[in-house]
């Protein structure tokens, strides 16, 4: 079911051409990526479930199921901004171990991307985080 959206997870090159890929720690920030977006899109799917049950709830007065409904909705909407807030891609580079830098360059469509670098290796990470 999940894999309809690996075309939305394409390795960016970095504009700096003097740093290399580092695919090994690319697999993993794609699956740490893959794994968050999983989460989130479940969280969404239970939310509107969670909202069915309330709508129908109340149109049939059924209290209690509209305060389950009501429940679940809040704690699924508090763990998709969790997520969303707490997710900050962090990785050691695989030459020194050192913890790799946070570095933001241009990708395709006039967005900026989000790279983690070694600038000791030059090396980089994607981290499939863009902003416009």
């Amino acid at each position: 079911m999940w894999e309809r959206w690996n075309k939305y997870y394409v390795t960016q090159p970095y504009h700096d051409l003097s740093y290399a890929c580092d695919e090994t720690r690319q697999e993993v920030m794609k699956a740490r990526a893959k794994r968050k977006d999983r989460r989130l899109m479940t969280a969404f799917i239970v939310m509107v479930v969670s909202f069915a049950v309330m709508v129908l709830s109340g149109l049939l007065q059924f209290v209690i199921g509209l305060a389950l409904g009501a429940m679940v909705f809040i704690g699924v909407f508090a763990y998709g901004v969790i997520q969303l807030l707490t997710f900050r891609p962090r990785l050691c580079c695989a030459h020194c171990g050192r913890t790799m830098e946070v570095a933001w360059g241009p990708v395709r469509d006039e967005r900026s991307g989000e790279y983690l670098i070694c600038p000791a290796c030059h090396t980089y990470v994607f981290t499939y985080r863009t902003l416009r």
